[in-house]
């Protein structure tokens, strides 16, 4: 089984993932923004069946995805890799058999 510091960096670097897709998210807003501004000013004419509403449709998905994601990166690092309560009881009860007297 994996030991807790083992878990504890697993845990770490499993946030710092959730983190960069956060930002990573967040860029994709941007980009998104940029393509509605350049649609709502005339600059771009987007192909049949793509609307500025669906452009504004994916900023608020991937900006409010991109919230959660940075917001929750360590409650979900938490979620997914837990601390064990099984290897904190095995290791009390080792230790207390050892100093058992009878």
């Amino acid at each position: 089984m994996v030991n807790l510091a083992n878990r504890q960096h697993i845990r770490n670097w499993f946030a710092l993932g959730c983190g960069l897709f956060g930002i990573w998210e967040l860029l994709r807003a941007v980009d998104y923004a940029m393509g509605a501004f350049d649609i709502i000013t005339g600059w771009y004419r987007p192909p049949i069946g793509t609307t500025f509403a669906g452009a504004v449709l994916q900023i608020l998905g991937h900006f409010f995805l991109a919230l959660w994601l940075l917001g929750s990166a360590t409650k979900l690092a938490a979620f997914w890799y837990p601390d064990t309560a099984n290897d904190n009881v095995s290791d009390k009860n080792d230790s207390d058999s050892k100093t058992t007297t009878t």
